[in-house]
């Protein structure tokens, strides 16, 4: 115990953003691309449509964060890998969280719904299709399910017991993913990658369990906060369950990759929501949420009952 307590160590790594940032970019845009052009039969129109509304989602996140003064992680296309960080602040705030969740759909179900109406009114098919796809994508973006905006709301508003049933969502929508693949082999491609958050999901929270109970440190604080003993013995730690891994846990060196490393970390460690919301301001979200979702369908219901007569 006493070499440890005066073991050196050096100062942890900062994460790199540039290539790292580009390669994800390439990456989670060549992916989406893919999948919707094998689930629209090879469309490449849809492709494009589709990628479009999300840059249009995702600058809305981004907007919200830059007006805000927050830093933007990884939030690129893709809402199972997409992290919201807060920079310089003890505790991260709950309206804020609320607001920049909120800023990516509900400003597409509102251009998708001016669109429409536009639509009908010159009587224009193409166009009616992309607003409908406008406020289909992001109103299914508010469904209650963790890699979802809907889900992150959902825990934002209720941290104390969403995380219990957090894993259950997940398992809904990866057991819906696995029926609809009866009618779509393409959807498998969903599935794997929920149940690659579910692991990741389960597998963090257990080692969160072991690490408190080896290291006796506080994981309810930022990557920025931890110490340099604290990154070190938890990436240490993490090497360690790997079987046969190429690198040595005790080496307390950056190899050419740490950012991986770095990521694994931060999934560990969690700074705890300010909760800063009262009860009214928890129920017009709410509602607010409720209504992203019912207008849509009730619109594209409407036109759909019209189109049919």
């Amino acid at each position: 115990m006493e070499k440890e307590e005066f073991r050196q160590y050096p100062p942890k790594p900062g994460l790199g953003t540039d290539k790292t940032t580009v390669r994800k970019f390439i990456f989670t845009v060549g992916m989406f691309g893919l999948l919707f052009f094998f689930l629209t039969g090879g469309s490449v129109d849809a492709v494009i449509i589709v990628l479009v509304i999300l840059f249009i989602h995702e600058f809305g996140h981004l907007t919200a964060m830059k007006l805000l003064n927050q830093r933007n992680e990884s939030i690129l296309f893709f809402p199972i890998l997409g992290r919201i960080s807060f920079k310089n602040e003890s505790n991260t705030s709950q309206k804020r969280l609320v607001v920049i969740l909120l800023s990516g759909p509900l400003p597409g179900i509102v251009v998708g719904a001016i669109l429409m109406w536009y639509s009908i009114g010159i009587q224009h098919d193409v166009l009616t299709l992309v607003a409908g796809a406008f406020m289909m994508v992001n109103a299914f973006n508010l469904l209650p399910f963790d890699p979802l905006d809907g889900g992150k709301l959902l825990e934002a508003l209720f941290t104390d017991s969403y995380e219990k049933i957090k894993l259950v969502f997940l398992i809904i929508v990866a057991v819906t993913f696995t029926l609809a693949t009866f009618f779509n082999t393409m959807l498998v491609i969903i599935v794997l990658l929920v149940g690659l958050r579910i692991y990741s999901l389960i597998r963090a929270s257990k080692l969160r369990i072991e690490l408190i109970a080896e290291l006796k440190v506080d994981l309810n604080k930022s990557y920025e906060e931890i110490t340099d003993r604290e990154y070190w013995e938890i990436r240490r730690y993490l090497l360690q369950q790997i079987p046969n891994g190429r690198i040595n846990p005790d080496l307390f060196e950056p190899f050419e990759n740490e950012n991986v490393l770095i990521n694994q970390v931060k999934l560990i460690v969690r700074r705890p929501l300010q909760l800063d919301m009262n009860v009214w301001q928890k129920v017009c979200v709410l509602l607010l949420w409720l209504t992203g979702i019912i207008v849509p369908v009730y619109i594209l219901i409407s036109v759909l009952t019209h189109m049919n007569l």
